[in-house]
């Protein structure tokens, strides 16, 4: 029998700083029951990728239907939108779903917003920074990725706080804390976002135009080819992952840079340095704590076994910080030079919407050491969004001149 370990993965004291926690379980409890949820957490390095290696076993359904109606059994009369998408779904599923979508969300498309990227940075912190205070998540890591990705699916960039505020919600309820939740709001965000983005997708499907939905919507490979649902749950997830994981790649990067200056002068000495940086930075403060999987059949891991039917919660941000595969890994190091984190996934499950994290994150923090000579933190209190899956700041308000 695994050990049970009674603690609230909720508390301020956790969300604030969770790794004294994962230092105790990987060097005396690996893979143990947490007794709020029942799931089986799994902290070490070595552990984490094996169970992401074996879809036979773990499955990604707990990311998907069963997710979903564990934390909203009343999401809506018909949650496709949210459940038909490459993150929830197995082989061989996930690699048909995946080969449409890669033929069109490509990296040289990607590579190809790099200048509007750029543009709505700058206005962005033209907007923000009037005063040399300004609040870093909600003036500029916040907003980034809602305008570039909105811009990217071909809809209405003027919409993009009400497409944040409908991507917050549905994170919130998916991803947020399970016995605090204002379920009306969360499900009334959803049914605006799935009608906002069916009402798009009829458009396009009348005329086309040269944007993603489009492209998605022409998508084919020999007989197949994306259904309109599963057009929908892609762009739907394309805007509420990309949103939430480059929001927090952001801040959690920026608040490590602070909190480290003379990594911080480093980059400024030599900026080439940004993607190493970023790499680091996904690495040392991971913008998604956890993934989970289900079990699809008895099964042991590291001794310990497991019954079909569980959820197994793999601790990403503990595997990062295992120093049985990171030399070090408590130390904050740009040149590090390491990419074998798991903050984008591994293997079938790599984020596909990775190198776009990449692409905003490094253009922003371009654009701020160019614009800034001196960047300090302007407050000291700092607070985490209660999460099971997320490491995100509510603020990271700065100074700059």
């Amino acid at each position: 029998m695994p050990k049970t370990i009674e603690f609230n993965p909720l508390s301020n004291e956790h969300t604030t700083n969770p790794y004294p926690l994962y230092d105790e379980l990987r060097d005396h409890a690996p893979i143990i029951v947490d007794s709020l949820m029942g799931f089986y957490m799994v902290s070490r390095y070595d552990d984490v990728r094996e169970v992401i290696k074996n879809t036979k076993v773990f499955s990604s359904r707990a990311m998907g239907p069963e997710l979903i109606a564990s934390t909203l059994p009343g999401i809506s009369e018909d949650p496709r939108f949210l459940t038909q998408n490459i993150v929830g779904c197995d082989p061989p599923e996930h690699t048909r779903l995946r080969r449409l979508v890669s033929a069109v969300f490509t990296s040289r498309r990607i590579a190809k917003f790099e200048e509007e990227v750029r543009v709505v940075t700058n206005q962005l912190l033209d907007e923000a920074e009037t005063s040399g205070r300004f609040d870093f998540i909600e003036d500029l890591a916040g907003p980034l990725p809602v305008v570039v990705i909105s811009k990217m699916l071909g809809l209405d960039p003027d919409r993009w706080r009400d497409l944040k505020r409908w991507s917050d919600d549905v994170i919130e309820g998916t991803a947020g804390d399970p016995f605090n939740m204002d379920v009306d709001r969360i499900q009334a965000s959803m049914q605006a976002q799935f009608n906002y983005f069916r009402s798009v997708i009829d458009e396009r499907q009348a005329e086309a135009k040269d944007d993603l939905i489009s492209e998605l919507l022409r998508a084919h490979s020999e007989d197949d080819k994306l259904t309109l649902d599963e057009v929908q749950a892609f762009a739907t997830l394309l805007l509420i992952a990309g949103n939430e994981t480059t929001t927090n790649m952001m801040g959690n990067a920026m608040l490590s840079l602070l909190r480290h200056p003379d990594q911080l002068d480093a980059l400024r000495n030599d900026p080439s340095l940004i993607p190493a940086a970023m790499e680091e930075a996904l690495r040392y403060d991971t913008p998604f704590k956890s993934v989970m999987r289900l079990t699809l059949e008895d099964t042991t891991l590291g001794g310990v076994s497991i019954a079909e039917g569980s959820i197994v919660m793999l601790l990403l941000g503990s595997a990062n910080r295992d120093p049985r595969h990171f030399p070090e890994p408590d130390i904050f190091d740009i040149r590090r030079g390491s990419k074998e984190h798991f903050a984008f996934g591994y293997g079938l499950h790599y984020c596909i919407g990775a190198n776009l994290a990449r692409l905003e994150t490094r253009v922003a923090f371009e654009c701020l050491l160019e614009r800034f000579g001196a960047i300090r933190q302007a407050s000291k209190e700092l607070t985490y969004k209660p999460s099971l899956v997320l490491r995100a700041l509510e603020a990271l308000p700065l100074e700059c001149r």
